[in-house]
């Protein structure tokens, strides 16, 4: 009954929300037409303009480059950062602020920190590069202190038991059961930030989407339709081999 009054409630809240914000437009005719020319025109999303095969390449290189580097850059300080936020791990109050300024880092979105580290750095794969680090650090550092703060205590009893020292403990019972989730943490992660990498170029941050906010701005759907195609085709083969990965590691 509980379960029923809370759907009832978000159906009716959603409802209202829709209403009170004006997200049911009024049928728009003209408006009608001209998606459907986005969408199947001469120039449209479904008739994608092959022949810029090879700038799109480019870029979506450079965008797996950015989300690569981005990623093994968050992972390297968050495996650290994330065993000192963990409260079996870390005394509580380090482990307090970490995590605080963890939840403040993961607070703010990429393209906003790609807007901040291009008047730092510049325009291009850098600022990429660091707004997609900074960001990953936040949440995979979370992460990662859950998965520390639920590790089986049994090992760490073991080696304990036998005299082994702090790190002995760390190192021997520790670490191997942090590893697998970690790196398979990190591999999603790295599906997430290419899909963000293609978006962090539309602000000047390097890879495809500078070719694709070109496009938008043009107009040219047949083009954008192009990139999309080359997009998904990207994230769909990292997210294939991924899976096989974390399938085997977990």
């Amino acid at each position: 009954m509980n379960n029923k009054k809370i759907l009832l409630s978000l159906f009716v809240f959603v409802l209202i929300g829709l209403i009170t914000n004006e997200y049911l437009p009024e049928t728009n005719k003209k408006g009608q037409e001209i998606f459907t020319k986005i969408l199947s025109g001469e120039n449209g999303l479904f008739n994608p303009d092959l022949s810029i095969y090879q700038n799109v390449a480019k870029g979506l290189l450079e965008s797996f480059q950015i989300a690569l580097i981005g990623t093994v850059f968050a992972g390297f300080f968050s495996l650290m950062l994330g065993i000192l936020a963990a409260e079996n791990t870390s005394p509580k109050p380090i482990s307090g602020f970490i995590k605080f300024t963890l939840n403040a880092i993961r607070t703010i979105p990429e393209i906003l920190l790609a807007i901040i580290f291009i008047v730092g750095v510049g325009p291009g794969a850098f600022a990429g590069v660091l707004a997609l680090g900074f960001h990953s650090t936040g949440t995979l550092s979370k992460l990662t202190a859950e998965v520390t703060e639920s590790i089986n205590k049994g090992p760490i009893e073991a080696v304990l038991a036998v005299g082994g020292s702090q790190i002995s403990v760390f190192r021997y019972s520790a670490l191997p059961q942090i590893m697998p989730e970690f790196v398979s943490i990190l591999l999603y992660r790295l599906e997430i930030n290419i899909r963000a990498a293609s978006v962090l170029g539309m602000v000047g941050a390097g890879g495809i989407g500078k070719t694709l906010f070109f496009a938008l701005m043009a107009r040219n759907w047949s083009h954008v339709g192009t990139i999309l195609i080359g997009i998904i085709i990207v994230v769909t083969l990292v997210d294939y081999i991924s899976g096989k990965i974390r399938s085997k590691l977990i």
